[in-house]
């Protein structure tokens, strides 16, 4: 009689430890569950995040070389922008040469008239003093 509960005690003690052992078991297939989820969302948070890097690696790129090209087109700009200030300052001196020019004609016509003038006024007054 002994025997026997000293047996049943064990059969419940196993029992018990089998129950815990079957809850051990099933938490450990959830935690399992829930760590392969992990995985599939970390894997994809890291495609992701590789995508990501790569695009911002292109933009970078980009924006390198329309940097680059920006300041090409600057330089040009500067080069044009040269070349018509020194063909504007050509300008200016033909004009100032062509004005120095004209200033000494018109002077040299003032007096020719200046001249002619007197010529006709000493012609008129020896017409009419003369022939006094």
């Amino acid at each position: 009689d002994r025997q026997n509960t000293r047996h049943k005690a064990e059969v419940a003690e196993l029992q018990k430890s089998t129950s815990a052992a079957s809850e051990n078991s099933d938490e450990l297939s959830r935690v399992r569950n829930q760590l392969e989820e992990e995985q599939k969302a970390s894997a994809v948070l890291r495609d992701e995040m590789e995508d990501l890097r790569e695009r911002a690696t292109a933009t970078e790129a980009a924006m390198k070389e329309a940097a680059v090209a920006n300041g090409r087109e600057v330089e040009a700009m500067h080069k044009t922008v040269e070349q018509i200030s020194g063909m504007n300052e050509e300008l200016m001196r033909d004009l100032d040469r062509q004005n120095t020019r004209h200033k000494a004609e018109v002077a040299e016509l003032r007096l020719r008239v200046s001249q002619a003038e007197e010529q006709g006024v000493k012609k008129i007054v020896e017409a009419h003093g003369g022939s006094r």
